[in-house]
């Protein structure tokens, strides 16, 4: 069940945490959800810093953030791989003594599939999601 809500706070935090691990030359999976557009605003301030990434969206809105915070963009058949995808999540189970403990599950919206394609490809995957999607 998605959850709403969290802070603006928390999110920003999160998804400008995740972007700190993006480094020069990555091709980056662009999420896509509100969390995961603070990453990409945050990816686009290091481009404007003289990082240079491309990215590949998993979504119009990611993709039109993106291009708003003047990250190049380029697609999955264009590269060799994805070094790092950085995507939100709807809910967190994070009751350490829970048989689920840990997982995490993804929305099935428009994007949900490319955003798979995209987090698949990727080397690395970094889940951004602010305690309002923890689950106990």
């Amino acid at each position: 069940m998605k959850t709403e809500g969290g802070s603006n706070t928390a999110k920003r935090r999160a998804g400008e945490r995740a972007a700190e691990a993006v480094e020069d030359g990555f091709v980056v999976g662009l999420g896509t959800g509100s969390t995961a557009a603070y990453a990409i605003d945050a990816i686009g301030r290091a481009v404007d810093d003289g990082l240079e990434v491309q990215g590949i969206s998993t979504s119009f809105q990611s993709r039109r953030r993106a291009l708003e915070a003047g990250i190049p963009l380029t697609t999955l058949d264009a590269v060799d791989g994805v070094d790092l995808a950085i995507d939100g999540a709807d809910q967190v189970a994070d009751d350490p003594d829970a048989n689920g403990y840990g997982a995490l599950i993804k929305g099935g919206g428009a994007a949900h599939t490319r955003e798979k394609l995209v987090d698949s490809a990727a080397d690395r995957f970094i889940v951004v999601a602010d305690p309002s999607k923890l689950e106990s």
